[in-house]
């Protein structure tokens, strides 16, 4: 279990309306609505985050829609990575959650091969959601938080602990 700083959230301030910053994959973007007509759709571009939605929508729907977004890339992203991992390692999961959690970045069930990880993730950098997905499948083979789990993460993944410093000196923070 990878634990994180605890924090208010200031996600909980949020309007979602334009000119507010937000995190996808480590890189701020500045979020705007553009009312449209139909389904909604977020649009990712160099510096833009853009969340097309109904006019009529309210903090809530945006918040609804936005976070699903949010867990969609993360699924994407994760299953890639998952993927490559299993065969690096040798390893297989049975499934893998995506959840909001309040003080762990990923967790491991080795019993029954499922991983969870902390939707929060999306707004971290890509190398922190491999090193935390590299981290939980290692619990498939080292159960532990020990000498041996920490030499599968050596082998696999060199720079681990500048990763797991600078992830767990972060905060939901985006």
């Amino acid at each position: 279990m990878m634990n994180k700083r605890k924090s208010d959230d200031p996600r909980k301030y949020r309007e979602y309306i334009k000119q507010e910053t937000h995190w996808v994959w480590g890189k701020r973007y500045q979020f705007s609505v553009v009312e449209q007509k139909g389904s909604p759709v977020v649009d990712l571009q160099t510096k833009k985050l853009i969340l097309r939605i109904g006019a009529d929508t309210d903090i809530a729907t945006r918040s609804h829609f936005l976070k699903q977004w949010y867990r969609n890339q993360l699924r994407a992203a994760a299953y890639e990575l998952v993927g490559k991992w299993e065969t690096r390692l040798r390893v297989k999961a049975a499934s893998v959650f995506v959840r909001a959690m309040d003080d762990v970045w990923g967790s491991c069930n080795p019993q029954k091969r499922t991983i969870r990880l902390n939707a929060a993730l999306v707004h971290k950098s890509p190398d922190c959601l491999e090193y935390i997905i590299v981290h939980e499948l290692a619990h498939l083979i080292e159960q532990g938080n020990d000498h041996s789990l920490t030499a599968v993460l050596h082998n696999a993944l060199p720079n681990w602990e500048a990763v797991r410093d600078h992830l767990n000196q972060s905060t939901l923070t985006y």
